[in-house]
């Protein structure tokens, strides 16, 4: 097993991936999030965007210049970013709000960090082989009692992510970056065959649809990768399921498709739609959560809309969340074909879920945007100390709700409100 990995690292481009240079501590990170619970616990999300930025300020010192993005597809994701600060300006919560900013930093300093970067491509090989590895691993972890109802809820493969719709969305996408290298590698099959193991595993129906349509059309183009890759992992997928009382199967065998879950998402679809219409400036971060009890029009109590043009809409306005339709559209045009598949794979899950609160998917997304044409600002002494200022403000308050974040995790709520009196979070569970 061990020199099977070994290769993989070696043989693309991989080596260096504890190197003190940017690529490889991107690299690393990206490793180790989507252990991190895929980053949607806000501690999670802002101590990372902390690494981030320290690991970005450390890059353009090295460098002696900021070189930002100028593509369509990522001034619209950077737009987006600082609307989801705008809106702490009239958000609902104004705490919540501001910890959603924080939350979704760490997406925007990766893209910032992008033009810096001299191999994508490892980038890419760091999140296919965190998910691949992640899950055995947590299909092993799962079979203990303590676990189980962690890894396995209601039977269902959820991984590191604890949700399972998401994690099998995200290994969806590491099998499409696996099947689309050619020639394929034994390594690269096997851990095609781990991530397809993940995705059978978690018994999501409509998952499994775009996961058959995605693997069809790479079987296209990658025959021998598809093939092995999902016969692979489909029997000791079969096999787990049945140990851990076969949720999954029992799900994935039920062709009812929940009639009463998908008339209770139309009825808060709807409510949603009308509460854009009569605040398109938005709600802020956790917006809709706390507003909809005054508009619902059946029972439910979502706190996210499970669609992302919505959910965009609903947090930071009508017009960025349409920029951002636009950005996503323009990439789909610019990028190649197996960016092409990703983007529709991943794009397309979201518009029934919340696959984009989960922070590995959205730096999946995030490696297809071109990031060669950027704006070059040299740092200069003054520009420098101005520079150094903004990423120590936002290091700060990162780790300051960060703290508090982790205090509430542990059920540490009054000393969370002690450091973070806007901590509506913690005081919910007071």
């Amino acid at each position: 097993m061990v020199p099977v990995f070994t290769q993989y690292l070696k043989g693309r481009s991989f080596s260096a991936f504890f190197s003190r240079d940017l690529d490889g501590a991107l690299a690393a990170f990206l490793f180790v999030s989507v252990f991190l619970f895929g980053l949607f616990p806000y501690w999670c999300a802002l101590f990372s965007g902390a690494f981030l930025l320290l690991l970005f300020a450390r890059a353009a010192r090295k460098q002696g210049v900021l070189r930002l993005p100028r593509s369509l597809p990522a001034v619209s994701i950077l737009i987006a970013l600082a609307f989801y600060l705008l809106t702490t300006l009239w958000a609902v919560d104004r705490g919540m709000a501001l910890f959603g900013f924080f939350k979704y930093l760490p997406a925007a300093v990766f893209l910032l960090c992008l033009p810096l970067v001299s191999a994508r491509e490892k980038l890419f090989s760091a999140l296919t082989l965190a998910g691949a590895l992640s899950a055995p691993i947590c299909a092993a972890l799962g079979l203990l009692p303590a676990l189980r109802d962690w890894i396995f809820p209601n039977g269902r493969f959820a991984g590191p992510f604890l949700y399972a719709n998401s994690y099998g969305l995200f290994l969806t996408g590491c099998a499409v970056l696996l099947c689309a290298r050619k020639p394929p590698r034994r390594w690269e099959l096997f851990l095609c065959a781990l991530c397809s193991f993940g995705v059978l595993l978690t018994g999501s129906r409509s998952l499994l649809v775009i996961f058959a349509a995605a693997m069809v059309v790479m079987l296209v183009y990658n025959w021998k990768a598809v093939a092995l890759g999902v016969a692979g992992g489909a029997l000791p997928a079969l096999l787990i399921s049945l140990l851990s009382s076969g949720g999954a199967l029992e799900r994935a065998s039920d062709i009812s498709f929940g009639a009463g879950e998908w008339l209770t998402r139309l009825a808060y679809y709807t409510d949603g739609a009308r509460v854009i219409l009569q605040k398109p400036w938005g709600l802020g971060h956790l917006g809709w959560w706390y507003y909809q009890t005054s508009v619902q029009t059946a029972v439910y109590d979502t706190r996210l809309i499970h669609d992302f043009p919505l959910q965009a809409a609903l947090d930071i306005g009508v017009l960025p969340a349409i920029f951002l339709l636009v950005g996503a559209a323009v990439l789909f045009f610019r990028v190649r074909f197996r960016e092409k598949i990703l983007l529709l794979v991943i794009l397309g899950h979201s518009l029934i879920d919340f696959d984009l609160a989960f922070l590995p998917v959205v730096f999946l997304l995030l490696l297809t945007v071109p990031t060669e044409r950027t704006a070059v600002f040299r740092l200069t002494k003054g520009t420098g100390r101005l520079a150094r200022a903004a990423v120590g403000l936002l290091l700060a308050i990162s780790l300051w709700l960060g703290g508090a974040s982790l205090l509430s995790s542990f059920d540490l709520d009054y000393a969370a409100t002690a450091i973070v009196p806007f901590s509506t979070e913690a005081y919910e569970n007071i």
